[in-house]
């Protein structure tokens, strides 16, 4: 290609560039439809199911059919910023979708912005994180998968450093005055070497974190999610109303197991 030199070069150069990077050709968005997940031909007549093992079969709660037994649990990855969920969720909830498991569990998200586990958690507590999670969901359902995602507060837990690449995070984006928890004080920190001092929940916040839990489940479902699970263990919120060791309130949430529960 011969150029006239009636331009700096370099002005020319952009300019190429720019109009490179401004098209978009067919071969860009191309990819191949896999197979579906292992498993859900088998209701063709031709194949017994008695000769599938039953790992490959399909299994059914209520309206939910999953082509297979391989279900993945979710892994918390520490790699969201604000919530959000990005391209690093889409190819490691992918990556299980593409080898076939016939249910994903998304990573714990976060129903309040303090229920976070960290600065570097997902979360599912505003409308804007909808669209990354809809972006996940409809991979997976393309490679005929299924999706679901858990729910969780973090209860006295909230505010830790993050697992990896904690430099990442400066100092506002925590909030040690905020943690909560059934309980507060000193004596119900998660250990002794610089976790955060958590504060009792008041009965409003108590039900305000119960109405977060439902708003968190309209979300889930408005991104295409096809269950959620809820977290109830691993010493998060709803976990230290469970154990008297965490709670010790004296209201209707406290005392007897049917209060704490």
């Amino acid at each position: 290609m011969t150029m006239l030199a009636t331009k700096d070069q370099s002005v020319i150069t952009e300019t190429v560039k720019n109009q490179t990077s401004a098209k978009r050709f067919p071969q860009e968005s191309f990819r191949i439809v896999p197979q579906v997940v292992p498993g859900s031909a088998i209701t063709t007549p031709a194949i017994e199911t008695t000769t599938v093992p039953l790992l490959f079969q399909p299994f059914t709660v209520k309206n939910l059919t999953i082509a297979n037994r391989l279900v993945v649990a979710p892994m918390s990855m520490y790699s969201s910023k604000d919530g959000f969920m990005t391209d690093h969720h889409l190819v490691h909830l992918g990556s299980f979708a593409l080898h076939g498991a016939g249910l994903i569990i998304a990573e714990a998200a976060a129903v309040e912005a303090r229920g976070r586990i960290s600065p570097g958690c997902a979360g599912i507590y505003s409308d804007d994180h909808i669209p990354g999670i809809k972006r996940i969901v409809d991979f997976v359902h393309s490679t005929g998968g299924k999706i679901g995602i858990q729910l969780f507060h973090s209860g006295l837990k909230g505010s830790s450093t993050p697992m990896y690449t904690p430099e990442a995070f400066g100092p506002e984006e925590y909030w040690k005055d905020d943690v909560v928890a059934p309980s507060g004080g000193p004596n119900f920190r998660k250990d002794k070497w610089g976790s955060c001092i958590p504060r009792a929940l008041s009965i409003d916040e108590i039900q305000d974190v119960v109405k977060a839990y439902g708003a968190a489940a309209i979300r889930a479902d408005e991104a295409g999610m096809d269950t959620v699970e809820i977290q109830g263990s691993y010493g998060y919120l709803i976990h230290n109303f469970l154990s008297p060791i965490t709670n010790h309130r004296t209201d209707e949430y406290g005392g007897s197991l049917e209060n704490r529960a």
